[in-house]
């Protein structure tokens, strides 16, 4: 059974209002129920313990911002990439059309999300998940690609916490 996942990423988020893309590469880690920490190269990162986050972007005056996320549908779709949330559970599920890299599942929670309104998962036929992409109530959308997926069978609570840069403020709201 997986309880954790570790990963190299390529994101790519697009916001439809002022139509441009924002590319990043770093990596992500998670581990069931709900931890996760997505780590750029760039230098920003956030980590999501429970419905907690922390979150780190040095060109944002060296704060360090934690909070309470709003929408736990965003911690079941996360939870699905470490194996911790079981897809039919949470969500309504249907398969769209199969690709040469796999099947693709299109996911939308069951209770009405502001962060989100659906996702498509690309499934291998082993099961893993290499692509999320995500899309938002207004049409922008954040796409993650999974390179040198890794499962260990533990993890230290060390390799999830986003670490707090010499000389940061730590703010919440």
């Amino acid at each position: 059974r997986v309880t954790a996942l570790r990963a190299r990423i390529e994101q790519r988020f697009h916001h439809r209002v002022h139509d441009r893309d924002v590319d990043a590469a770093g990596t992500l880690t998670v581990r069931r129920p709900d931890r996760l920490r997505l780590l750029y190269a760039d230098g920003r990162g956030l980590s999501i313990e429970g419905a907690t986050y922390r979150a780190f972007e040095p060109s944002d005056a060296g704060l360090v911002h934690e909070g309470t996320l709003p929408d736990e549908a965003i911690l079941d779709l996360l939870g699905v990439l470490a194996g911790a949330t079981r897809v039919g559970d949470a969500f309504d599920v249907r398969a769209l059309s199969p690709r040469a890299e796999g099947e693709v599942l299109e996911v939308r929670p069951r209770a009405r999300s502001a962060r989100w309104d659906r996702a498509l998962l690309l499934v291998a036929a082993d099961g893993s998940i290499s692509s999320l992409l995500v899309v938002d109530p207004t049409g922008s959308w954040l796409r993650l690609r999974l390179f040198d997926v890794e499962y260990p069978r533990s993890m230290p609570s060390g390799e999830l916490t986003l670490p707090v840069p010499d000389g940061a403020t730590v703010v919440a709201p």
